[in-house]
């Protein structure tokens, strides 16, 4: 029938997999008849509470998401049009992808929100007014003495310790906000939730409850947070159903099938592309991708590789895009290969081979296995990578993985040499504070070539945790740990304290290069021969991308030891080691199992399901003499020694 998407059968479509766009799990993955019921359905008690609460702050909230939507709707697809080559209207055939302004919102955004209360709720939907406001009062307190004589007012209306108290109460109010982890929440749901592209209808919806709240979130309008999201869920339409040149589409089971590093790379690509280029006369639009870029993990980041080192990156996108539609392309190794491919032709960059040795894999004898060209070679480090930061760092799983998606041309000798290179930096033992260097004192080049990229970032990592005291004035004393929290989670508001701390270690590297050190270096990085200011900010570029991709060391809990109860019995848990933000690694002893056993718990979802109880080191050993009793009374309070609580006057 004209107009509608080519409907494809099972046979001989790409499988899929949970990193899949189509993955049944996913809601916009239904079949026409199923989401057209969920646009039917009657919201939810939690959707019409929540809904009343932003009406009840905003009532127009609505209405400026359907608003801002019209006005930018036609100027949104003329750019696509033109950024991709592709049309959803050619000649007679027209194909219509109409958007909704929705009521409700994603399962994975419900579960976020229903954990909170409408007190809560307030506080993150005004979050970066809160932040506004301890800028302005941290500028007060540092220029007060000249304001208060500017002012001329007698008395004055405020004192010095009032402005201070007040900016205090501000900043551990903003710090007690980060306790419940809804940044970290939302930055984990891998699927699109401001809005969605349901590829089997084909149809666009938009959640105004969702665009309303994060706008607050984020301290941006929610007219420009609207066009953020209608030009990615477009992008999706664009890169499914427009035809290109030749009137191909990508069709449609192999658009489900690809990998969600493909589809969300090119949607964040052309979003990011076209708000750059509304950026003049809609800033607020550009602000809003950025701001909203520091909600997003994983798939929505890898674009952020594909815009260095090469002028022509949207022609290297586009006939990417092109290409991996017509060879149904759906594994985002092989969409990396194509990738690298185009920008080395359309660079003019000489192809290269890489050997991979046994020697240079790090293991005894030279035997030299098949070589690789430089862009599979590269495309296997960087989709190695990407899945090892997704989680998955066991090797047997890391290597079938890569292996399916690279292809045959990968040989497990090339596997074993991108393991090592990716595995032993990523778990690279950091020196003892007795082995980092003095801050200050040159790091020389006697141990190494510090010419070489990495191991200068190396010598400017040990740099920044040698810092002293930190940046931040919280227990933690390595600065550098701080930067890969700040960069993977929520910057602070001294984040510009930290960037311009190192910048200048970055500078005091460069500045203790040799000459010949700062040619071979700038052009490992490609970059001007000798250009030491636009060599510096490469290796800022690279050194946060290390921020970004290097494990968290989590500083540990504020307690050792604590019980729960489970069918019953009472779980006896010491702490062993902090894993995670809600996990760790324990040695559980209960009656059941007195020698105990070890294992991953999280204590998130214990707490979901029962009380947490922290003990001290005392009573824990109370309980193992006890034989771990499955009720336990505190011995002081049996004894009647514990003193009572105070009770409400």
């Amino acid at each position: 029938m004209p107009g509608q998407p080519p409907i494809d059968t099972e046979r001989g479509a790409p499988p899929r997999d949970s990193r899949s766009f189509g993955h049944a799990g996913r809601y916009y993955a239904v079949g026409q008849s199923e989401a057209l019921r969920a646009a039917q359905r009657s919201p939810s008690p939690l959707e019409r509470h929540f809904a009343e609460f932003l009406k009840k702050h905003e009532p127009e909230l609505k209405a400026r998401v359907e608003r801002a939507f019209k006005q930018w709707n036609n100027i949104l697809r003329d750019h696509l049009r033109n950024e991709t080559g592709l049309r959803l209207t050619v000649g007679d055939d027209a194909q219509a992808v109409p958007v909704r302004i929705e009521d409700g919102f994603p399962e994975s955004f419900a579960k976020v929100v229903e954990r909170f209360d409408e007190d809560t709720w307030t506080l993150l939907l005004n979050r970066a007014v809160l932040h506004e406001g301890v800028r302005a009062l941290a500028f007060l307190r540092r220029e007060f003495g000249w304001i208060k004589n500017w002012l001329g007012a007698e008395p004055c209306p405020a004192e010095y310790e009032e402005v201070r108290h007040v900016e205090a109460f501000l900043y551990f109010l903003l710090r007690r906000l980060r306790i419940p982890y809804f940044i970290e929440r939302i930055r984990a749901i891998q699927e699109d939730v401001l809005g969605a592209y349901f590829f089997r209808l084909p149809e666009v919806r938009l959640y105004w409850m969702v665009i309303g709240f994060l706008s607050g979130v984020l301290g941006v309008s929610v007219e420009a947070l609207t066009v953020v999201v209608a030009t990615h869920e477009l992008t999706h339409a664009y890169t499914h159903l427009g035809r290109d040149i030749d009137g191909g589409r990508w069709a449609t089971e192999n658009f489900a099938a690809a990998n969600l590093a493909i589809t969300e790379g090119l949607a964040q690509f052309y979003t990011k592309v076209i708000c750059k280029k509304l950026e003049t006369r809609f800033p607020s639009g550009w602000e809003a991708y950025e701001r909203l870029l520091k909600l997003q993990s994983g798939p929505y980041l890898v674009h952020e590789d594909w815009t260095e080192g090469n002028e022509a990156i949207g022609e290297v996108v586009r006939i990417s895009m092109i290409t991996c539609r017509s060879t149904n392309t759906v594994r985002p190794g092989r969409f990396e290969v194509i990738r690298r491919q185009q920008a080395g032709r359309l660079g003019k960059v000489q192809r290269q081979d890489i050997r991979t040795t046994g020697e240079a894999a790090g293991h005894k004898g030279n035997a030299p296995t098949p070589t690789l060209p430089k862009a599979v070679m590269d495309a296997l480090l960087w989709v190695g990578k990407y899945y090892y930061g997704e989680g998955v760092n066991k090797k047997d799983e890391w290597c079938e993985i890569v292996q399916v998606d690279m292809g045959p041309e990968v040989t497990t000798a090339h596997l074993d040499y991108a393991w090592d290179q990716i595995a032993d930096h990523s778990t690279k033992k950091e020196p003892s504070i007795d082995q980092r260097p003095v801050p200050n004192r040159p790091v020389t080049a006697s141990a190494g070539k510090t010419s070489n990229s990495r191991a200068l970032l190396a010598s400017i990592v040990a740099e920044l945790r040698a810092v002293p005291g930190a940046l931040s004035g919280d227990d933690s004393d390595d600065a550098w740990e701080e930067i890969k929290e700040q960069v993977q989670q929520e910057r602070s508001l001294i984040w510009p304290v930290y960037l311009e701390t190192i910048k200048q270690v970055i500078d005091g590297a460069v500045g203790r290069l040799a000459p010949t050190e700062l040619l071979a270096l700038s052009s490992g990085l490609k970059v001007p021969t000798g250009d030491r200011s636009r060599t510096e900010r490469a290796l800022l570029r690279r050194l946060l991308a290390k921020a970004r991709m290097e494990k968290i060391r989590y500083e540990p809990f504020d307690f050792e030891y604590f019980r729960y109860t489970w069918s019953g019995i009472s779980i006896y848990t010491q702490i062993l080691n902090r894993t995670g933000m809600h996990t760790c690694w324990v040695a559980a002893y209960s009656s059941a199992c007195p020698p105990g056993e070890q294992g991953e718990i999280d204590l998130d979802q214990i707490d979901r399901t029962t009380d947490i109880h922290i003990m001290e080191a005392d009573d824990f050993e109370k309980a193992r003499s006890l034989n771990w009793p499955d009720q336990w009374v505190n011995p002081a309070r049996a004894a009647g020694t514990e003193p009572s609580e105070p009770k409400e006057t």
